[in-house]
């Protein structure tokens, strides 16, 4: 039987879940198979495209201490609105993005997540995410 777009939905709202959950406490591989190999990742002023350029900004900021395991940052993700057209899908979300969560907490930044999502033959991967901040 094939999923409906309620299965759809969940998933991906799953998904959007487990990148924020993987970019503080997950490894590297658990982190990176939420992305479409083409996957682009849109910051205000800095955009990363593709896999390979991922793993790359992903390293960085964990060598730096922004976020990863150890680093006791939380990405929080809260009204998630989930839109399915086949094997396209269309999220837009609020993230807060927290620091110092175990000993003072303190919200560091606020804003939107605009993705894109695209069904493979391994489930739903992110495949587009525009951040806007604020």
């Amino acid at each position: 039987m094939a999923p409906t777009s309620s299965d759809d939905a969940n998933e991906i709202r799953n998904l959007i879940a487990r990148l924020s959950r993987n970019a503080d406490t997950g490894d590297e591989a658990a982190y990176l198979s939420s992305f479409a190999d083409d996957a682009e990742w849109n910051l205000p002023g800095a955009a990363v495209v593709g896999i390979d350029m991922i793993r790359e900004a992903l390293r960085a900021r964990r060598e730096r201490g922004e976020a990863g395991p150890g680093t006791a940052t939380r990405h929080m993700v809260s009204t998630v609105d989930v839109v399915v057209d086949g094997d396209r899908a269309e999220a837009m979300s609020y993230f807060q993005f927290f620091v110092d969560t175990t000993t003072t907490p303190a919200l560091r930044s606020v804003g939107e997540y605009s993705d894109v999502f695209v069904r493979t033959v391994e489930g739903w991967k992110l495949r587009r995410r525009d951040i806007v901040m604020g």
